[in-house]
């Protein structure tokens, strides 16, 4: 707006909201892709302020100013893992080569589930749990991308993950900790609401 002498005037709110956007200590970034559009969230955090940021049309957003870094969090989590994410049962672990996970996503919709069970196979996964898994594949789902990023003393330190969710379980795909850049291998878990709150927390404090 204008002052009365004509000059330009700012929300200090905007500065506050645009500073912590440009100089965060930590960032945490959620994509969620569909057949239609394509959801973006950030989360931009520092000590005194935090600002959530939602693309909402292309070069267009939505910013969010909180006088807490956690609000924001807040925010960032009841966005994306409200009550959609129940409790897993069982509770499910293995470790796929990318490429087997690959064919298992492609054929999931068009298996018989007493079949499901031999296309992770060659990866050595449990039947359980190759059973379990294809099973969710063949089920309507959605996929987030998550990504936790924190700055400190001109160093970024960047932890990904990826959440796959229908109505009823969720499963949390990470990086093994002893995988190789040769190795090309996902971790996969059935994971709680409440075991990904516990996750979102750790990717926001790397």
């Amino acid at each position: 707006s204008l002052g009365p002498n004509g000059s330009p005037r700012i929300d200090r709110r905007i500065i506050s909201a645009v500073r912590t956007c440009a100089y965060p200590q930590r960032v945490l970034i959620a994509q969620q892709a569909t057949e239609t559009q394509q959801q973006v969230t950030l989360a931009y955090l520092t000590a005194s302020t935090s600002v959530m940021l939602r693309v909402v049309a292309p070069s267009k957003y939505r910013l969010t100013l909180y006088s807490k870094s956690g609000d924001a969090l807040i925010a960032f989590e009841q966005q994306w893992l409200s009550d959609r994410m129940t409790s897993p049962s069982p509770n499910i672990a293995l470790v796929v080569n990318d490429h087997v996970l690959l064919a298992a996503v492609d054929s999931a919709p068009n298996r018989d589930v007493q079949s499901a069970p031999q296309t992770p196979s060659p990866a050595g996964v449990n039947p359980m749990a190759a059973h379990a898994l294809t099973y969710f594949l063949g089920k309507p789902h959605s996929f987030i991308a998550l990504q936790g990023i924190h700055l400190a003393n001109d160093q970024m330190s960047v932890r990904s993950a990826s959440v796959l969710q229908n109505g009823t379980s969720a499963w949390l795909l990470v990086e093994p900790p002893d995988s190789s850049p040769t190795a090309h291998r996902c971790a996969l878990s059935t994971v709680s609401s409440e075991g990904l709150h516990q996750f979102i927390q750790r990717l926001a404090s790397l």
